[in-house]
């Protein structure tokens, strides 16, 4: 099995239903599954301290997935890490 990291991220905001229609600065992604709606921070991607934690999560199994992204998008999953902060990041192989 190949080893993987995080290689990019961004910060996300998780949607109420009563606010789905209003305006967003960010792209919305809907679990469908879950009805979460989720607004990925795209044009503010993680720092270097944030990739090393979110990482050594990663590593430790300490990474909650919570949906997978499909689609010609930059980023692969969207995770809640040890510390309950959720990120869209991209799990690529080394």
């Amino acid at each position: 099995m190949k080893k993987k990291s995080i290689d990019r991220a961004c910060y996300v905001n998780v949607l109420p239903d009563l606010y789905i229609n209003e305006p967003s600065d960010g792209l919305i992604l809907t679990d469908k599954i879950s009805k979460i709606h989720y607004e990925l921070a795209t044009d503010t991607p993680c720092d270097r301290s944030d990739l090393t934690c979110l990482n050594t999560d990663y590593q430790n199994n300490n990474l909650n997935i919570l949906m997978e992204i499909k689609g010609n998008l930059s980023f692969t999953h969207i995770v809640r890490d040890s510390h309950g902060f959720i990120f869209a990041v991209e799990i690529a192989d080394l």
